[in-house]
Formats: structure tokens, sequence, C-alpha cells
């Protein structure tokens, strides 16, 4: 076994080279741009089954047995797990606007002075998903969000012609996750100039959640909207370039 303890050394290892889908597995593929990925940057973030997110740093990768070193600091607080535990890992976005996901689970814990120190294995199976290229136009106008058919209290914070963010007031208070989807969601965002709203009618598929503590206490959700039709693209470009032109 030979351990690599930081990423700027991984490069002799991985030189950059062109690798066909034919002269490799689609697995053992995503694992070598997994870790290219990992060489551009080595934050993650990390999702308990309990539904929190943290971001956190990877320490460090074993190339022969595909061991994750990560610690319990994270940018947003600690991340406390025990040994056996299961979590969802997401890289960030590269320059192709794509990111890999996986499922691992803890196993080993170290102490490093202060520090927990948590080994995963990154598995043979990983997911690959490109985010959205179109431009997301932030949202100041007043916006009345219904999910499912309970009103919430808060607002939409972007819109593209795919994809939208809302924020709302106080805790989402139903089971919430990565790749669900959120049905008869009616969006209405007032537009000001012209003295009328847009609204949409859709099915969203949750592609970010975050939670924000006290004081706020907000739940932030983006995702893709599904099976959107053409009078809606319509529709929401005419008001994105209403608001450009302003």
């Amino acid at each position: 076994m030979f351990l690599i303890p930081h990423f700027s050394f991984l490069k002799q290892f991985f030189p950059s080279q062109d690798i066909t889908k034919t002269s490799r597995s689609l697995n053992d593929l995503f694992r070598h741009e997994f870790v290219q990925n990992l060489l551009k940057n080595n934050r993650l973030t990390i999702r308990l089954f309990s539904g929190e997110f943290y971001q956190v740093e990877a320490l460090s990768y074993d190339r022969h047995s595909h061991q994750l070193v990560i610690s319990d600091r994270a940018e947003n607080g600690f991340v406390y797990l025990e040994k056996g535990e299961k979590v969802e890992f997401y890289t960030s976005v590269n320059e192709d606007f794509e990111y890999f996901s996986f499922y691992s689970k803890v196993e080993k814990i170290k102490t490093l002075g202060n520090k927990l120190i948590y080994y995963m294995n990154v598995p043979e199976h990983m997911t690959k998903k490109q985010r959205r290229t179109f431009y997301r136009y932030p949202i100041k106008h007043h916006s009345i969000v219904r999910i499912e058919g309970t009103n919430f209290s808060g607002h939409v914070s972007n819109l593209s012609l795919n994809g939208i963010g809302f924020i709302l007031k106080g805790y989402y208070p139903f089971p919430l996750e990565i790749g669900y989807n959120l049905e008869g969601c009616q969006i209405d965002i007032l537009q000001p100039r012209i003295n009328d709203n847009i609204v949409l009618n859709c099915s969203i598929n949750v592609r970010r959640i975050a939670y924000a503590g006290l004081p706020e206490r907000q739940t932030i959700i983006g995702g893709v909207i599904n099976r959107s039709t053409v009078e809606q693209e319509e529709q929401i470009n005419k008001f994105i370039s209403l608001q450009l032109s302003g």
C-alpha cells in the first residue's frame, strides 16, 4: 500500500493523458476522473443520513486501496461520525459543470491531536452528473412558494430556463433528499414593471439542500424543473429578458 499524503503529489501518479472508454471500464474512468477532480479542488460536500450537509477537505487518498481520508473539521462546524456510519459525498463542480457523487461508510477512526480522522473507501461505482449551464437570474421580487399543496413563507432566490432556487423560512417539515421530486409546485413571482405575475406549475427535482441555523432558521433548496414546456420556457425567458433590460 502506498499512501499519498498530499494531493499535490498525485500529479506524478496520474499524468495528463487521453483515456478512452474502450481502454478502461467506465467505473475505472469515473474513478480516475474523480481523482483528477480532487487534484484541482479537494473540497467535498458530505451528506449525513440525518439530512445534514458539511463542507470538508480531503486530506489524502490511497490509490491502491482507494481509501479517502477526511477530518472532523468542516467549514460549517464539526462532523461527528461513528464507525460503520453511511454517508454520501459530492465533489466540487469542474470546468465542464460535472460533479461526482457516491455512497461510502466510515471504515476506521483515528485521533490526531485534537482532531478525529475518518477513513472511507471510494467505491467502484459512482455517479457522474452535469449541472445546469443556463444562466440563473437572481430574484429580488416578492414571490410565493407552494409545494405539494402547502404554502410556505419564503421567496424564490434565482431562476433559469431549467432550474430554480428558493429559500423557505424555518426548516422544511417533510423528509427531503437529493434527487427527490417535489411534485405539485406552484411558484408565483411578481413582475413589478408590468404589474403581473409569472406563475409556474411544475415538478422540481432537488439538487441542493442547505439549512441556515439561528437566527435565520432557513431551508435553502435548489433544483431542476422537470418536464418544462416550451410555453413555460418562453415565459421564463421573457421574464429574465425583461429584468436584464431594466
